[in-house]
């Protein structure tokens, strides 16, 4: 068994509706840090300003140092840390 490290609902966007993920501050982090798709990472951005750990600062900080993420990821992390 493993443990289950992130949810996504609907990646391709073909539901007509919003939905509203609960998870643990850990799981949005390390969607944050391993998941590629760009939606998936703003989606953590999101959920991660609700979280003011120590941890939830430096998977932000990891990403905006991170030079292979999309800027304007980068961007959106450094505001959430404002």
């Amino acid at each position: 068994d493993s443990p289950v490290l992130w949810i996504r609902l609907d990646p391709e966007m073909s539901l007509l509706r919003s939905t509203v993920i609960s998870q643990p501050d850990y799981q949005w982090q390390y969607q944050l840090r391993h998941e590629r798709d760009v939606t998936a990472q703003s989606e953590a951005i999101d959920a991660l300003h609700n979280y003011p750990e120590p941890a939830t600062r430096k998977a932000l900080t990891d990403t905006i140092e991170n030079e292979q993420t999309y800027y304007k990821i980068r961007c959106r992390a450094a505001h959430c840390l404002t």
